[in-house]
């Protein structure tokens, strides 16, 4: 039996659990606010001059209050919050802001001091603009090979001959992940995707692939989609340096030349995807939102979407043989390609629609229009 106790009244009779941690943030409500105060300070709510009770019941707790606050793109901080007054403690201006371990020079504490430093890793990965002409220099026409590989719509073709797929993932917890992944592929017109689900504990794929590269090298069928810190891992472990966002083309060359056989797609601002042969750039549409679970259509994306889309390239490449006009011959670059650029349209349109308030759902309805706006059905 699993046993919930209200977070608040957990943490007003255990103020260690939160004392000194500045990544916690304690909300309470009217009630709970009194039972803080009359814990901590052995007095009644003062709402004559809730301000002053407030900054004493903070100091009393060892607790930051929301005027350390800096600007809100990369500081957190241990806050107290009352509605009615958080607006007379205004945060310090900055025009760029301070290294937190500044603000709190007294943490000790190993987990702090890491998610700290994952804050502060949190930086513009925007390119500059050198980097931005190099990256024009290898996009690729995305639509174009979108229009070029996806089967057209015949009614002579029975179940089945648009491709069909399994999606083999998950755990009990974890269910949404796989569930995107199939119900993607089958937005963009796949006859049939099946749904297969561990029942144990499932390790993280990419980690596994890093390492023990020996899993995928040479396989030419591969597609690793890393995110960012998965990328770094591959990096090091690889190249045995750190990302270069400068050269990243270059490096991405590099990473997939060296591990052999293997297309990997760096997702960003634009993708990257490369075979060890080629590096191809698709920087069109996109979307400033980022929602949970768009990882997973990316992930989706790629394993299924490069799936299908391979599929479907392999097919356009073995009927057009020679007369093939698109220049690069490899169905997995194609895959990532045609997968990425749908993706991005469909974010793109999502986003169009629903602005801030876009989810993952939002997305997969787009992607069967996103598909159509680039190659109709008729």
């Amino acid at each position: 039996m699993i046993v919930l106790v209200d977070g608040l009244f957990l943490v007003t009779n255990n103020l260690d659990l939160v004392r000194g941690y500045p990544l916690a943030v304690l909300t309470p409500n009217v009630n709970e606010y009194k039972r803080l105060v009359q814990k901590v300070l052995s007095c009644e709510v003062n709402d004559v001059d809730a301000p002053q009770q407030l900054l004493s019941l903070a100091k009393q707790s060892r607790i930051q209050l929301n005027g350390k606050m800096q600007d809100m793109k990369g500081m957190l901080a241990l806050t107290i919050f009352k509605a009615e007054i958080a607006a007379k403690y205004g945060a310090p201006v900055y025009s760029r802001h301070p290294p937190i371990t500044a603000i709190f020079p007294d943490l000790k504490h190993k987990r702090q001091q890491f998610l700290i430093r994952c804050v502060e890793g949190s930086i513009d990965h925007r390119p500059h603009s050198r980097d931005m002409q190099a990256l024009r220099s290898i996009e690729v026409d995305s639509e174009s090979v979108i229009r070029a590989i996806t089967p057209a719509l015949d009614p002579t073709r029975h179940k089945g001959q648009a491709g069909n797929i399994a999606v083999i993932g998950g755990c009990r917890e974890y269910t949404g992940a796989p569930y995107f992944a199939a119900i993607s592929a089958l937005k963009i017109s796949l006859c049939l995707s099946i749904l297969i689900k561990f029942l144990g504990v499932v390790q993280d794929g990419l980690f596994l692939v890093t390492n023990n590269l020996d899993l995928v090298r040479g396989y030419p069928l591969a597609v690793l989609t890393p995110n960012v810190n998965e990328y770094k891992r591959l990096v090091q472990k690889v190249l045995s340096c750190e990302v270069n966002d400068v050269d990243a083309p270059q490096q991405l060359l590099s990473l997939a030349k060296q591990i052999g056989g293997v297309t990997i797609l760096r997702k960003g601002n634009s993708d990257l995807v490369s075979d060890g042969d080629t590096v191809k750039s698709v920087s069109i549409y996109g979307s400033p939102r980022r929602c949970g679970g768009q990882g997973d259509i990316l992930s989706g994306r790629q394993v299924l979407f490069s799936s299908v889309f391979l599929s479907w390239a392999r097919q356009h490449i073995l009927a057009a043989g020679s007369n093939s006009n698109l220049s690069c011959k490899n169905p997995t670059v194609l895959g990532c390609i045609a997968g990425s650029a749908i993706l991005r349209k469909a974010a793109s349109l999502a986003f169009l629609k629903k602005k801030r308030s876009t989810v993952t759902g939002d997305i997969i309805e787009c992607l069967g229009q996103s598909l159509e706006d680039i190659s109709p059905a008729s």
